[in-house]
């Protein structure tokens, strides 16, 4: 994935997340402060640009933009889960049959 694949408004978005989360360290450097209260300070303006975004309901999600990069995950790995936690949950009939199956996952793994 290359710059140019990105809509005009990913990088847009992807420049304010960088810009912000430097911003700390930036300010770190400058006044010669701890680079943990910069580092504390990063990821709490980044978690409010995220809120932000997330109220404005722009559909950007950062994450799934991230997971197209071929260097992070050119390769991604299955993770095998036992059948009892790999319930698939879609109603809330189905939440209650996941917690009365989870209450009684004794007595199912013996049987």
């Amino acid at each position: 994935m290359f710059l140019s694949d990105l809509e005009n408004s990913d990088v847009i978005f992807l420049s304010i997340y960088i810009v912000v989360a430097l911003i700390p360290f930036i300010n770190s450097y400058r006044q010669k402060t701890s680079v943990a209260l910069a580092m504390v300070l990063s990821l709490l303006l980044v978690m409010l640009v995220r809120f932000i975004l997330a109220i404005a309901n722009v559909g950007f999600n950062e994450i799934e933009l991230l997971a197209m990069i071929p260097v992070i995950s050119k390769n991604p790995d299955f993770y095998i889960v036992p059948p009892l936690q790999a319930i698939d949950v879609d109603t809330e009939y189905d939440f209650k049959l996941a917690q009365l199956l989870m209450k009684n996952k004794e007595s199912l793994s013996n049987a």
